[in-house]
């Protein structure tokens, strides 16, 4: 991130530093409008700012309180030891954190944007998570020239979030589709798994369908923070409004999953690969092939098989 490099040799133009060399510029920090806009306040020391840190990662929040940023980033590229491992995980929140508070704060200062911290721990939180499932898909090349696929990791959801995997199978012939569900904590702890036959007018209506199935078990079971994946990418878009080439007849189906998340304090919705994503997609297959539905969950520790 060119930012992270700006920050280390001390080259992003904040408010206090640009007012030495050019007059009428206020310098006072755009978030607080009480102090004058140094690196150091911008990105640690103010309040909306230790907010935004606090919201992402508490832990990281309570290592970066009070520090100088320049000596604290140098301190993140020690390796060697029992920290290395930390570290490496420390810089992937710390950087993306930094990163979209300075694009958050020209936001403010150049289009005006109202302070909306939750929208910036989203942002950040999305691209940590994308960072983490893009690292996932690495493949590494011996000296032959053959692809050799990696081991493609399962991630924990953030702290106080409940994550659902869903997929769907869907058949041509039969029309019958189904879902598969698979509930954990933030702990990676397994909380439900479920296997729903339907019917369905396709592959994308069956996942959008199956998306829907995740999200209402959560409603039913007052989950405050949500965090969704699935494998379809143009229902992973359309549920997050973005532009894409969803069929028109899907869009109900969208509108009721958006509706559901009135429900929730927090929600997030991420596309991930299949191979993340394939005790869902053996669920959503033995779904398909049964035409008892099924959801096994836990409650107190033991296992409960509704009727």
């Amino acid at each position: 991130m060119p930012e992270l490099l700006d920050v280390v040799h001390g080259c992003l133009p904040a408010r206090e530093r640009l007012a030495r060399h050019v007059v009428d510029i206020n310098p006072n920090c755009p978030f607080c409008d009480r102090i004058d806009e140094t690196v150091q306040h911008l990105l640690i020391d103010c309040d909306i700012s230790k907010s935004i840190w606090l919201a992402i990662n508490p832990n990281i929040a309570g290592l970066g309180s009070g520090v100088n940023i320049f000596e604290w980033i140098a301190s993140w590229f020690i390796t060697g030891g029992s920290s290395a491992d930390f570290n490496k995980e420390l810089v992937k929140f710390a950087s993306f954190t930094l990163w979209h508070i300075w694009k958050f704060r020209c936001s403010v200062v150049f289009d005006t944007a109202p302070l909306n911290i939750s929208n910036v721990v989203s942002l950040t939180n999305q691209s940590v998570h994308e960072c983490l499932s893009s690292n996932n898909h690495l493949t590494l090349s011996n000296h032959t020239n053959a692809r050799v696929g990696m081991h493609i990791a399962w991630i924990r959801p953030p702290e106080s979030f409940t994550k659902v995997n869903f997929d769907a199978s869907f058949s041509k012939d039969s029309k019958l589709m189904g879902t598969g569900l698979i509930v954990v904590d933030d702990a990676g702890n397994w909380k439900a798994a479920g296997c729903i036959p339907r019917v369905a007018q396709g592959a994308e209506k069956a996942e959008a369908q199956a998306a829907l199935e995740g999200i209402k078990w959560t409603v039913q079971n007052q989950v405050a923070h949500l965090q969704l994946e699935g494998d379809c990418a143009n229902v992973v878009n359309a549920i997050n409004s973005k532009q894409g080439s969803m069929k028109w007849t899907t869009n109900s189906i969208i509108y009721d999953c958006r509706n559901f998340f009135n429900n929730f304090n927090k929600w997030e919705c991420y596309y991930v690969p299949r191979k993340m994503n394939e005790v869902a997609d053996l669920l959503a297959k033995d779904a398909g092939m049964n035409s008892n539905p099924w959801l096994y969950f836990l409650i107190s520790g033991k296992l409960d098989v509704p009727q």
